[in-house]
C-alpha cells in the first residue's frame, strides 16, 4: 500500500486487525533500542538498589511507552482525498497553494507530503 508495508491483516480494516510500517521502519527499530537500552541499564544499575517498587514502576512505564508507541507507529496514517463538493471560491483559492505531487489545495503554511 504505497510505500507502507502491511505486517499483518487486510487492507480494509483498522489497526487492531492490521499493522503497517512505513519506509522508515529502521528508524522505528532504533527508537525501540533507544527506549529499551537506557531503561534496562537504569533498572539493572540503579533501580534494583532502590527497591522493588522502583523496578516495577520503571518496567511499567517502559511497557506502556512501548505499547503506545507501537499502536501509534503501526497504525494506518490515512491519506488526503480530494472532495468534489468543497470547491473553493476565488478569494479562498488566493490564500491556498496546489501541491505539485498530490494536486490538492492547501493553506500557505501547511504541508502534507515531502513535495510541499
Amino acid at each position: 500500500i504505497g510505500n507502507s508495508i502491511l505486517i499483518y491483516g487486510r487492507k480494509n480494516t483498522s489497526f487492531p486487525y492490521q499493522a503497517f510500517v512505513g519506509p522508515d521502519w529502521p528508524c522505528m527499530c532504533v527508537t525501540y533500542a533507544l527506549l529499551i537500552a537506557p531503561t534496562g541499564l537504569f533498572i539493572n544499575n540503579i533501580a534494583l538498589s532502590w527497591g522493588p517498587g522502583v523496578v516495577f514502576g520503571a518496567a511499567f512505564l517502559l511497557l506502556t511507552t512501548l505499547v503506545f508507541y507501537t499502536l501509534t507507529a503501526c497504525s494506518d496514517p490515512g491519506m488526503v482525498l480530494e472532495d468534489e463538493e468543497l470547491k473553493l471560491s476565488e478569494t479562498e483559492s488566493n490564500s491556498k497553494f496546489e501541491c505539485g505531487l498530490c494536486n490538492i489545495l492547501r493553506p500557505k503554511r501547511a504541508s502534507h507530503c515531502f513535495e510541499c
